[in-house]
Parts: structure tokens; sequence; C-alpha cells
């Protein structure tokens, strides 16, 4: 009676598990959460030499980082300069889509 008390003991201290919320490197599932990006999409269609506004785009995940940009250098942009060229909605917004 006493040991399965303390064997049913033991194993909720297993289910509740440590309180280290520290991610480790190691881990595989880091990995793959570390590759998931989020790229600037356009929700509008926008003609060239047109200003970009803020209804005007979202962020969406992407699966490939071919199409992610650094938000902090990405980010002025969106709001300051002009497109170069006409965009259909869902576009993604790269750095070189901008005038300077």
């Amino acid at each position: 009676m006493f040991k399965e008390m303390v064997d049913k003991i033991r194993i909720n201290e297993k289910m509740v598990g440590t309180h280290n919320y520290k991610i480790d490197d190691i881990r595989s599932d880091f990995k793959k959460i570390k590759k998931i990006s989020r790229s600037f999409v356009l929700l509008k269609n926008v003609k060239e030499n047109k200003f970009i506004k803020k209804n005007d785009f979202t962020l969406m995940r992407t699966p490939t980082s071919e199409n992610f940009s650094k938000f902090h250098e990405i980010f002025p942009k969106i709001l300051k300069n002009k497109t170069k060229k006409n965009f259909k909605a869902g576009s993604v917004l790269k750095l070189t889509s901008f005038k300077k």
C-alpha cells in the first residue's frame, strides 16, 4: 500500500517536470523554431511610386529564410520610401523593393 503511494507520487513528480525554463540549443525542436521567420506581406495592391501605409501590410510566417529581412532595417523603409514597381497583394516586401 505504501509502496503504491510512493510510486504514484514519483509518477506525478515526473509529470509535473522541472521548472527550468531555459531553452537548450541542443534540442532539435528549438533549432526548428529558430528557422521560423516572419516577413512583411502586402494585403492590398500597391502601385509604383506610392507610399505604403500601415494597413497595407502585415507580418506573416515564411517557411524559407530567403524572404526574411531584418525588422529594424526594412520597417523604416516601408513607411518612409516609395515603391520601385507595382506590387500585388500577397507579395513579400524586401529591402530592394523601395527607392532610396
